[in-house]
């Protein structure tokens, strides 16, 4: 694809937005191979912090809460060129009690 011109891969008018559908089902497809797999993420509980392999059924993402060792994880800093997912341990539910 060439950017700027306003032609799409196919030759229609559009550019870079011609195939952008294509595009979003070919990574939801990559998504959708990796389910079930398991993923290095670093478990801070504050004390101390592992590694452990986690198997997910999704990608990951911040926020995503999954159950490791009878404990709920939050992940909390996403994939980077620095550092692994990280996840911590997830804050109660507050309650009036």
């Amino acid at each position: 694809m060439v950017f700027g011109t306003g032609t799409g891969i196919d030759g229609r008018k559009g550019g870079a937005m011609a195939s952008a559908t294509r595009d979003t089902r070919r990574l939801d497809a990559r998504r959708a191979t990796r389910a079930h797999t398991s993923v290095p993420m670093i478990l801070d509980s504050g004390a101390a912090a592992r590694v452990a392999a986690i198997d997910l059924q999704c990608e990951p993402y911040v926020g995503m809460r999954f159950v490791h060792d009878g404990t709920v994880w939050e992940i909390t800093r996403a994939n980077d060129h620095a550092r692994g997912w990280v996840a911590q341990p997830a804050p109660l539910p507050w309650s009036a009690s």
